[in-house]
């Protein structure tokens, strides 16, 4: 639920550091602080409903509202070692709700750095989300594989460990490990549970050249699990002829390997490039027969950044892998089940600018555009396009108080029936921070 604020965008991915400040000058100079925001808000399809809905289900429906969201952070810095918590709850009442009014999240962040010695260094983090905001639950992947709220909480989890050394002058190494955990409540056949709970394991290593300073090359290695945790079918058994084997989630399991080459290189002290380009090979182990079993596809992941000024700054990014999806099987028979759709190969081209208008206001847009082809299956070759704008503006009366004013936007564009949908946002408040 925080996207109401903070654009569900693809931007995510690689402006998570083009975060605006609460309030301009509230720097941190102690080990905890404590901040909160109140504001009020208007939502026109709170819900996500598509556009052409299903016969009988409720059209768009949209409502005023207010939010409060408060947040306590610790950062603790020693010689060698660094922590960082960060818990925040986030309330929405809904007037125009006649149950279920209100609207709940807990986010809570932890990181830790510690170093041995001038060489080596070790980074543990860790991220929770329990919300019912598909923005929410993808926050830190930037990637979407569902759009739409839910009526009940999900929760989501990731974590990862990494290992950063320097083997000599010029050669390092990074390995690491990281996981995520997704737990949908919607159970039953074709419910978000058996379209996405999911446990994800991702090892990579890379080696690192330091050609110069300013530019280190390096050569990658990823390999990638996605299994998936339902028990449920993919679909309901109801639409297709008595006897019908429907498969269960376990099919669309995948295995991916990355191999990649790179470079991270500063053009000046402002501005820096890192990229990685190369292949993805996925292949899927449970598969029945009809499915995708392996899918070969580009991989690529770039972010420019410039701080082009005191305060102001922009980046800009594209990313493609294949990603999960809440596409498996049509929404109604077909008169013979088709094979499943295994995953999704999403293109995602993003981008973000904070701007220091003043020494006390400050703007900022952020802007993803997401397309995403299914692969395999009755959909197969059949697309999504999601556009995301968040457009925001904060003036600091002091240090610790501020207001702020912004707009969002979402828009899903797609091939399939009963999914299209767009979103208008707007919201104004007061934000305090100590």
């Amino acid at each position: 639920m925080n996207k109401l604020i903070t654009c569900a965008s693809v931007a995510a991915v690689g402006a998570a550091a083009l975060q605006a400040q609460s309030v301009e000058g509230a720097a941190v100079t102690k080990p905890w602080s404590v901040s909160a925001k109140l504001r009020g808000f208007y939502d026109d399809n709170y819900a996500t409903t598509p556009k052409d809905a299903f016969p009988g289900s409720p059209g768009k429906e949209s409502s005023w509202g207010f939010n409060i969201a408060p947040t306590v952070s610790v950062n603790i810095l020693r010689d060698i070692t660094t922590i960082g918590v960060e818990y925040t709850y986030d309330l929405r009442w809904y007037e125009a709700r006649t149950d279920n009014e209100i609207d709940q999240t807990h986010k809570a962040d932890l990181n830790i750095g510690h170093m041995f010695s001038d060489r080596f260094r070790v980074d543990l983090t860790d991220s929770f989300v329990y919300s019912d905001e598909p923005s929410v639950i993808a926050e830190n992947k930037g990637f979407y594989n569902t759009y739409y709220r839910t009526e009940n909480n999900n929760l989501r989890n990731y974590a990862g460990i990494a290992f950063t050394g320097s083997l000599t002058e010029q050669l390092g190494t990074r390995i690491g490990y990281s996981n995520g955990y997704y737990d949908y409540e919607e159970n039953g056949p074709g419910s978000r549970s058996a379209l996405l709970d999911r446990l994800e394991h991702l090892i990579s290593a890379d080696l690192r050249w330091t050609f110069q300073t300013t530019t280190v090359g390096l050569l990658g290695y990823q390999f990638g699990i996605v299994d998936y945790t339902s028990n449920d079918l993919l679909t309901n058994p109801a639409w297709y002829p008595v006897g019908t084997v429907i498969p269960k989630a376990e099919v669309r399991n995948q295995q991916s390997h990355y191999i990649f080459v790179g470079a991270d290189h500063k053009f000046t002290p402002e501005f820096g490039a890192a990229a990685r380009a190369g292949v993805q090979i996925a292949d899927y182990p449970d598969a029945v027969d009809g499915m995708e079993d392996n899918i070969v596809t580009p991989y690529v992941d770039v972010a420019l950044t410039y701080n082009y000024a005191d305060g102001s700054r922009v980046q800009i990014g594209v990313k493609n892998e294949l990603i999960a999806t809440d596409v498996a099987l049509p929404y109604v028979g077909t008169g013979s089940l088709e094979p499943a759709t295994s995953s999704q190969l999403a293109t995602s081209v993003y981008g973000a600018i904070i701007h220091k208008i003043t020494p006390k206001l400050r703007g900022m847009v952020r802007a993803g555009w997401q397309h995403g082809s299914f692969q395999g299956g009755y959909f197969d070759g059949e697309s999504d396009d999601y556009f995301a704008l968040d457009i925001n503006a904060t003036y600091s009366f002091n240090q610790y108080v501020g207001a702020e004013i912004g707009y969002a936007y979402d828009n899903l564009c797609s091939d399939l029936p009963y999914r299209e949908f767009d979103r208008n946002r707007f919201y104004f408040g007061i934000i305090a921070k100590y």
